[in-house]
């Protein structure tokens, strides 16, 4: 089942990510394993349509790095790398003109020329983090993991205990 959040009210897809088949992969033992074993598809569709898909990402690992971004009060550019990857960044949102953000990753599908305003960007990461949240194997086994690790998860926690 994917669930996914436009960006927008209106319906429009301005952006939107989704995600599916979210499970662990491995017993969670530590907040380690909850950031790395804990997978799924993930699928980001502007308005020029499908851009990036990706059948096996570490979805909690994604969600706390929008956590920690949406935490922010000062709007800086969103990069999400991952410990399992040699890139450099996998995902990344970045202001290109002025109100204006778009994405770029070494997974996407095509050049986006689509941009989205702050807002926009910022429902669609919320929306992410809450389908995560929502769709979590072992619920409260990877909010004791996360919430063992002192205050480092704090944002991210906040997100998965809504």
């Amino acid at each position: 089942m994917a669930s996914g959040h436009d960006g927008n009210a209106s319906g429009a897809v301005v952006i939107r990510l989704e995600v599916s088949d979210v499970r662990a992969e491995s017993p969670l033992h530590t907040h380690w394993d909850v950031l790395i074993h804990v997978v799924g598809g993930i699928r980001v569709t502007t308005g020029a349509g499908l851009w990036l898909t990706e059948p096996e990402l570490c979805v909690v690992e994604l969600a706390d790095a929008a956590a920690y971004w949406l935490s922010r009060p000062v709007p800086v550019p969103f990069v999400y790398s991952s410990l399992e990857s040699s890139e450099p960044w996998l995902l990344r949102f970045a202001e290109r003109e002025p109100g204006r953000w778009a994405g770029e990753s070494p997974w996407q599908l095509f050049r986006n020329d689509e941009t989205c305003s702050l807002e926009e960007l910022r429902q669609a990461l919320v929306g992410y983090v809450a389908d995560v949240s929502s769709l979590l194997p072992e619920r409260r086994t990877v909010l004791r993991l996360l919430s063992s690790e002192s205050t480092r998860y704090a944002d991210l926690l906040a997100f998965l205990s809504r």
